[in-house]
């Protein structure tokens, strides 16, 4: 699994960039700095290949964690929104 997230530091778009090697389900979570979940979506079916996923940004400014969960396997990354 490879995962990039950009651009980051974002202003108003987070683009996920999901490549995989078998089809499965990925579910995105965002958590402020002080740990309170800020979004949350379950279910995103995830094709073999690149998969591109777009979350809008209506975040308050500030440094965020987001939480892929994908075939088993948890992958956090952090991000800055402006």
């Amino acid at each position: 699994i490879e995962i990039e997230v950009f651009p980051n530091p974002t202003d108003d778009i987070i683009n996920l960039s999901v490549s995989v090697s078998e089809p499965g389900e990925m579910n995105i979570r965002l958590f402020t700095a002080a740990g309170a979940q800020a979004d949350e979506v379950k279910g995103i079916q995830i094709q073999p290949g690149m998969n591109l996923y777009t979350i809008r940004n209506d975040f308050s400014p500030g440094v965020y964690l987001l939480v892929i969960e994908l075939n088993g396997e948890q992958i956090t990354k952090r991000i800055i929104v402006n």
